[in-house]
């Protein structure tokens, strides 16, 4: 293919695009560093033309930056906490290895994640000001003395008390991308469609509401809950090399270690000598579930108690009545489980085939088989 230039404009701004080698690349004015995409996916250029909106599958930043940003984005219910609160115990270690991490409490209360949180509700991107305050806010969340800085937050591109299922990720992961100076990676966890809607439920009396299980999930019934389709918003945002899933359900299999180590190896850093401790994945801090007793005191006893004491409910519910020791409530029934897993069942395949390869012996938690 011979050489060629063009002027381009893409999402409001201007800049130029070349055919060389089989290769898209662009230069956009505001926007940091080359972005290459594969021929595939160009739109033809002549001489002197302007090429509007141009979409670049596998967009990526110059990865000529001594840094690199990861973003662990959940999903909910996938053993956060747990992740979590084991970085946080080994932060030295992981320091010592390159990784820095951020967490959540310190992204909370920050612009960037106030403005953020309104992209991943409305879809609405903040004006112009909103975003530079939010650019600088981000800036000093990554100004790290590590290769590579992580930042942790279930909530960056889903909101748990006004659930969308990822569908403004696209356009907030976007936003995030244009703040960042340094290349990006997603780690998402997934879990399947009928244990992440009762997982969500459950988290709901966690947080002292009283909500029925009927009136929660209905909610869900008009939402694309397609995580191969979620990832494919997010690899065309960042590029297919930088996104990596992790079912949940792979925890049962090779165990919490092993499940924290794949984590670790997704944010580059090789996990090997690193362990959940035994106490840590069996304690409080692993965020443990509500057993079905669990679940009937807490629809009883939450509306009647202030919501200052709710917390230490909570507490004693989590460390008497978890599904550790007690049987987990029964939400769907097998029979809603199972349409739930047909409605999905091609997606959920594509997933495990072009999204999760190398989980494959995880598939059958979400209703197929990819022998």
């Amino acid at each position: 293919m011979a050489s060629r230039r063009a002027r381009l404009e893409l999402d409001g701004y201007t800049g130029e695009a070349g055919c060389d080698g089989g290769l898209i690349q662009v230069q956009i004015v505001n926007h940091y560093g080359a972005y290459v995409a594969s021929r595939e996916e160009a739109v033809s250029l002549n001489d002197a033309c302007w090429v509007k909106h141009l979409h670049c599958q596998g967009m990526r930043k110059n990865m000529s930056s001594d840094r690199s940003i990861v973003l662990h984005v959940g999903a909910h219910k996938t053993a956060s906490t747990l992740l979590q609160r084991a970085m946080s115990q080994q932060a030295d270690d992981l320091e010592r290895d390159g990784l820095a991490v951020t967490h959540r409490r310190d992204i909370l209360d920050t612009a960037f994640f106030r403005n953020l949180k309104q992209i991943v509700i409305s879809g609405n991107v903040p004006s112009p000001s909103e975003t530079e305050v939010s650019k600088r806010d981000f800036g000093q969340l990554v100004d790290r003395d590590a290769s590579r800085v992580l930042l942790t937050n279930e909530n960056f591109l889903e909101n748990f008390r006004k659930p969308r299922f990822y569908r403004n990720a696209k356009v907030a992961l976007s936003w995030i991308s244009d703040l960042s100076d340094d290349p990006l990676s997603i780690v998402l966890f997934t879990r399947s469609q009928p244990d992440y809607i009762e997982s969500m439920y459950m988290q709901r009396l966690h947080l002292g509401e009283s909500i029925a299980f009927d009136e929660a999930s209905v909610k869900y019934a008009n939402l694309n809950m397609s995580w191969a389709s979620i990832l494919d918003d997010v690899s065309d945002v960042l590029g297919r090399e930088s996104v990596t899933s992790i079912p949940y359900e792979a925890v049962k299999r090779v165990g919490a270690t092993g499940y924290y180590r794949a984590f670790l190896a997704a944010c580059g850093v090789d996990g090997t000598t690193y362990e959940i401790p035994a106490e840590m994945e069996t304690s409080r801090s692993a965020n443990r579930s509500y057993s079905g007793e669990a679940m009937k005191l807490a629809l009883a006893i939450n509306p009647l108690i202030p919501r200052q004491k709710r917390k230490v409910f909570r507490k004693y519910l989590q460390e008497n009545y978890s599904t550790a020791t007690h049987p987990k409530a029964e939400l769907f029934s097998e029979a809603e489980r199972a349409t739930i897993l047909e409605l999905y069942a091609e997606e959920n395949l594509r997933l495990f085939v072009e999204h999760m390869p190398d989980w494959r012996e995880d598939a059958a938690a979400y209703g197929v088989s990819t022998t």
